[in-house]
């Protein structure tokens, strides 16, 4: 069964659209603009404008999901949105207070993955990615990597260092806590679930797994219909 419902994601840094295949078979209508993440001179606005216009060409009701940095794209485009409309779930999620950049509440959290495996390419506009296979093993862990796990290379900059305003969110709110995360402790993603005023969902595994195993979709939904595959 499907959700009948329109669904945008948000990937975390150096993930695009295929990690969320096993949540996209779950919905009747799913969206992904992250293949703009190549460009190293997309903006925040940019990004924004595209998620937005993609989703409203789809009918309601909207669920946004914001995995790991995606969470601040899908908070942000959430608060642009009518309320009664959408739900948001934030998936070891980053949340950063208003005019806060990304970049500003990793370094409130004592996240080091940026530091770790990254460096600043300014010259290009971009964040590298330079041990794709230590930050693979850390981002799966504790499972390990799949054989079909592909990284990108670069992320804009703009995208780590833009602060934008960001007001209180009306709509529900959802927060899955990884135990296990290698990436964003559990303390971290506490703290960036009461930043964000959403309801914790726990669960055992690390920063991937709720993207592999999608459980956790059937509470984020409830009340939703469902549909059979290929009908709605």
């Amino acid at each position: 069964m499907r959700w009948a419902a329109s669904c945008i994601a948000f990937s975390g840094f150096f993930l695009r659209r295929e990690a969320w295949s096993a949540v996209e078979a779950r919905f009747e209508r799913f969206v992904c603009v992250d293949a703009m993440r190549d460009d190293p001179q997309l903006g925040f606005a940019a990004y924004l404008e595209a998620a937005q216009r993609a989703l409203l060409e789809l009918p309601p009701p909207y669920l946004l999901l914001g995995h790991s940095f995606g969470a601040v794209p899908a908070r942000l485009l959430a608060q642009r949105l009518v309320p009664e409309r959408v739900r948001l779930a934030l998936i070891s999620g980053l949340a950063v207070a208003d005019g806060q950049s990304a970049a500003e509440a990793y370094q409130a959290t004592a996240q080091r993955s940026m530091s770790d495996f990254c460096r600043l390419d300014a010259a290009q506009g971009r964040v590298a990615l330079v041990d794709q296979e230590a930050f693979a093993v850390r981002l799966h862990a504790p499972d390990p990597v799949p054989g079909h796990s592909r990284l990108a290379g670069y992320e804009p900059l703009s995208l780590l260092v833009e602060s934008l305003p960001l007001l209180p969110l009306a709509c529900p709110q959802h927060y899955v806590l990884c135990l296990d995360d290698q990436i964003a402790d559990a303390s971290s993603q506490a703290a960036s679930a009461e930043l964000a005023g959403a309801r914790r969902l726990e669960r055992r595994g690390g920063h991937m797994g709720p993207l592999r195993e999608v459980g956790w979709l059937d509470e984020v939904c409830r009340g939703w219909p469902q549909c059979l595959p290929g009908f709605f």
